[in-house]
């Protein structure tokens, strides 16, 4: 298994726990990418469309809470909470939530005095009405990443790390040979889970994977008080707190346009150019969420973060064989803590039993190509 973010490392596990003898390779370290630096939310949110992807979202969402009865995956589930300003995108949102409701989900639209119920410290800036999803939750991603790693190994599995992977030599026969930057490794599959890097190894195996660069910006806090129970999406600005007390602020906007911007950022940097420009991004997300959580605006920044997400071409998962290479198989998607438990345990299925799981036949990467 090719990277230990979220997804790799589900996977990871999930094979290990079918007696597979798993090696996995990371370049950094565990949730060195995009997973350390990821807001976290557990959702199976109404923009996630069409119905198969939300349907994959909704039984990963519930495949969290089975895997909590194996491993001490720590999960606030408060609940999601959002909304927006405008009527028109008010008026789509309840429509969003009838769909879900519709679905079977426990989703509903709620009133000012329910929202003061559910968020007693929130200021309800231009709320008129809200959309609730009660099985939502949150996750510090890095920590999920640690405990199915321990797991893994736990169960036999190697980790090694840093280690770049070079190249890979699909041989005729069942057995591959893994080139890194130190070392030389064996398998009969190969599975390529490394978020942004994703496209650059699957080369290696005869795949184009077409992803798109999607940067952004976490801010997380120092340990605070207890003010938010739900994951709040709220117009601009989106946070949660951690049972640890810290709160994590998200944007929405993107990053700056402008011609230098876009310059520096063609570059994929993994860290701001200077700590003037760190602090700048930081209070950058405070000024959109202190809007509506004012106690943010003393509060001291432990940690502000860059993430790449590694987002296909059109923002749906790709998961599955490279048919050209059967022995390798591709996992890499946006929403990677939401996904990962129900893509390793599809992986698992696909790889061991070979067979394809019906789930996921709308995320094959031949869809680029069709």
């Amino acid at each position: 298994v090719i990277g230990a973010g979220i997804v790799g490392s589900s996977i990871a596990w999930h094979l290990a726990r079918r007696g597979a003898k798993v090696t996995v390779i990371e370049r950094i370290a565990p949730a060195s990418g995009t997973s350390g630096r990821s807001f976290a939310w557990i959702n199976a949110h109404y923009s996630k469309q069409p119905q198969a992807y939300h349907q994959l979202s909704a039984r990963s969402l519930f495949a969290y809470r089975d895997l909590q009865r194996h491993l001490p995956l720590n999960i606030h589930w408060g609940g999601g909470l959002e909304w927006l300003t405008d009527a028109e995108s008010s008026a789509e949102l309840e429509q969003r939530v009838l769909r879900h409701q519709r679905a079977g989900m426990a989703a509903r639209m709620v009133s000012p005095e329910e929202v003061r119920v559910l968020e007693p410290n929130l200021v309800q800036a231009g709320l008129e009405i809200a959309a609730y999803s009660e099985p939502d939750g949150g996750i510090d991603a890095a920590d999920a990443c640690r405990v199915f790693i321990d797991a893994a190994q736990s169960l036999g599995a190697k980790v090694i790390y840093p280690q770049e992977v070079l190249d890979i030599q699909m041989g005729s026969s069942s057995m591959h040979r893994i080139e890194t930057d130190s070392a030389a490794i064996t398998a009969d599959k190969v599975v390529i889970a490394c978020g942004p890097q994703t496209n650059r190894v699957a080369k290696f195996v005869g795949a184009d994977v077409p992803l798109i660069d999607a940067p952004g910006v976490i801010a997380t806090t120092r340990p605070m008080p207890h003010l938010l129970n739900t994951v709040v999406w709220a117009p601009g600005s989106h946070m949660q707190q951690r049972d640890n007390g810290r709160i994590v602020i998200g944007e929405q906007g993107g990053p700056s346009k402008s011609a230098e911007h876009m310059e520096r950022l063609a570059t994929r940097p993994q860290s701001f150019p200077d700590e003037a420009t760190r602090i700048a991004h930081g209070e950058r997300l405070r000024a959109a969420a202190v809007k509506f959580l004012p106690q943010l605006q003393d509060a001291q920044f432990e940690r502000i973060t860059i993430g790449w997400r590694p987002m296909p071409k059109d923002r749906h998962p790709i998961i599955g064989r490279v048919e050209s290479t059967p022995d390798a198989y591709l996992a890499v998607t946006h929403s990677g803590v939401s996904l990962a438990p129900i893509i390793g345990r599809i992986a698992a299925l696909e790889i061991l039993d070979d067979i394809d799981v019906e789930l996921a036949n709308s995320f094959r990467l031949g869809r680029f190509s069709a």
